[in-house]
């Protein structure tokens, strides 16, 4: 059994005998309750490891619910997921604005477009008498 499992079962059996527990429990968030404890024992502990209690940690998922824990714990998971869209928007603006230089960079650096005569294929020219006639002999060896 995990942590969230053995927390959930410890909170349905104390919502039988609590009535104000029973009236704030919400089993929908018990992630946020399990985020909490995790956030309590890290304090508790300083960020060093070591270990807590169950009794301590079965009194934090009490406290969660009882003391208004989730209110501002749907409070910050609300800023978290505000704070990662306008994130993913940065990111996604940056990228665009990085493509559109890309694109004028590649456009600055292409070369000039063949007008329509040159970007015709003349393909290969026959070799007629009256070519023969014309042309020129060069010698590669420099003489006249």
């Amino acid at each position: 059994m995990n942590l969230k499992e053995a927390i959930k079962a410890y909170l349905d059996g104390q919502v039988k005998q609590d009535a104000a527990l029973a009236e704030k429990y919400a089993p929908e968030h018990i992630e946020l309750c399990i985020d909490y404890i995790h956030d309590m024992a890290e304090n508790d502990l300083d960020g060093q490891p070591g270990a807590i209690d169950d009794a301590t940690v079965y009194k934090w998922s009490r406290d969660f619910w009882l003391e208004g824990h989730l209110e501002e714990a749907l409070k910050k998971k609300e800023e978290r997921k505000e704070r990662e869209e306008k994130r993913q928007k940065e990111k996604l603006a940056g990228k665009a604005k990085k493509t559109s230089v890309k694109k004028k960079d590649k456009a600055a650096e292409a070369p000039p477009e063949k007008t329509e005569d040159e970007t015709k294929s003349v393909g290969p020219v026959p070799v007629t008498e009256e070519s023969v006639s014309q042309a020129v002999q060069v010698s590669l060896f420099g003489e006249d």
